[in-house]
């Protein structure tokens, strides 16, 4: 079904095309030539959605021209298809060599986008996409302002965002070390104070024994406390 759809397109392309090649080339020339004799002083004229003078009595009248009838591009989805391929290439080339290189420029990929549109059927392209010389080149950066290689550009900022990821690592360790050294203490306290109360039950039962049996308890707590002090620098050292 494809293949008899687009012969049949073809063959209408094919009429277009003589028609192309005979009359309306010739119309062209004699309007040409009639323009060129008759018309005695410049004009406004919209050419490209773009209004400019045009002042035929310089030209010459027995200029030759040229119709291109698209024939045997294919269907319109065929060329648009192709001219996406086109673009996607483009893309890659400014993209891999920049703006500036010898094989595509902005222009030809200006070109291309305005193409793609005209074959979807949008005849004012310049709504979308600026209409560029083929052969545009971007301007060269003064030196000193904006000169810089975009890949150093793009190092330096993979580096400061290195250096941003170091730095709060950092920071949650010394958050950790801080908040264990806390929790170090606090469990350290902890175990003095229920030393202290063991201490205290301990030396409260010596001096009830000591008092049942008539003994001085005096040396026992002294002794306890002595061992007491030198725990307690132990366990802050």
């Amino acid at each position: 079904m494809n293949a008899t759809v687009e012969a049949a397109q073809q063959q209408i392309e094919l009429i277009a095309r003589i028609f192309a090649e005979t009359g309306i080339t010739q119309l062209y020339k004699n309007l040409l030539r009639l323009v060129v004799q008759y018309q005695d002083k410049p004009r406004m004229v919209r050419l490209r959605n773009n209004w400019v003078q045009m002042d035929p009595r310089s030209w010459n009248a027995d200029m030759d021209l040229t119709v291109d009838a698209a024939l045997g591009t294919g269907t319109w989805e065929k060329r648009l298809q192709i001219l996406a391929m086109v673009a996607e290439k483009q893309e890659q080339l400014l993209q891999t060599l920049g703006p500036n290189n010898p094989l595509v420029s902005l222009g030809q990929y200006s070109n291309t986008l305005h193409r793609m549109l005209e074959a979807a059927g949008y005849s004012d392209g310049e709504r979308y996409f600026n209409r560029l010389p083929l052969d545009f080149q971007m301007p060269e950066p003064p030196q000193g302002q904006g000169g810089e290689d975009p890949t150093a550009a793009l190092v330096e900022v993979q580096r400061e965002e290195i250096q941003a990821n170091i730095a709060k690592k950092q920071a949650e360790l010394q958050l950790q070390q801080t908040e264990t050294e806390a929790r170090l203490t606090l469990d350290k306290e902890k175990m003095l104070r229920a030393d202290d109360r063991e201490r205290d039950r301990i030396e409260a039962d010596a001096i009830l024994r000591a008092a049942k049996e008539g003994i001085d308890p005096g040396p026992i707590l002294e002794l306890m406390r002595r061992n007491r002090a030198i725990e307690q620098q132990g366990y802050f050292q």
